[in-house]
């Protein structure tokens, strides 16, 4: 195994490419459902802890619950790789963001961190976006959402990595 500690931050915008297939597809469709069951967990736990009779019933269900996942602690497909699941949150949520990140940069071992986005949230014409159309942009006229003309002499970022690459792999058998 890998000695070192890894944190992977999976950005769930619910958008890709190409049609979404395959059993990751599949677990992180049923998470996304899951996150309406945490938001009420969480507002159970919030109305709870606000008078000494709910925090006793909040301290009794959450020993039961944890007895409970500890006996049928589920199996995701980051497991298979020696990776602890945590999540989904909301990505939109600074607090939550960080208190996450936090928690997961606490942990001793390799974790992925879910974290639900939404494609262009803040930007009305992405946000409507349901075809692609702002996955990947070039600069472009925020007021009219049209991309600007670039010159065509200058080198995209993908096209200058691209290139260091074959500079790489043609000095280096091994890449």
């Amino acid at each position: 195994g890998i000695d070192t500690k890894v944190i992977v931050i999976l950005n769930d915008n619910n958008m890709s490419i190409s049609r979404n297939v395959g059993g990751l597809s599949n677990f992180l469709s049923d998470v996304r459902m899951s996150y309406q069951y945490n938001q009420a967990k969480s507002n159970y736990t919030e109305i709870l802890s606000q008078s000494p009779m709910g925090q006793k019933i909040f301290d009794v269900t959450k020993k039961v619950k944890d007895k409970v996942k500890k006996k049928i602690l589920l199996d995701t497909p980051f497991s298979q790789f020696d990776l602890d699941y945590i999540g989904p949150i909301d990505g939109h949520n600074m607090a939550e963001v960080i208190r996450a990140l936090e928690t997961v940069k606490s942990l001793d071992h390799s974790v992925v961190l879910h974290v639900l986005t939404k494609k262009g949230k803040g930007y009305e014409p992405a946000e409507k976006d349901h075809s692609g159309v702002y996955h990947s942009v070039a600069p472009f006229d925020i007021s009219k959402g049209v991309q600007k003309i670039v010159d065509d002499e200058k080198h995209s970022w993908s096209q200058s990595v691209s290139d260091h690459i074959e500079y790489l792999m043609s000095k280096n058998d091994d890449i």
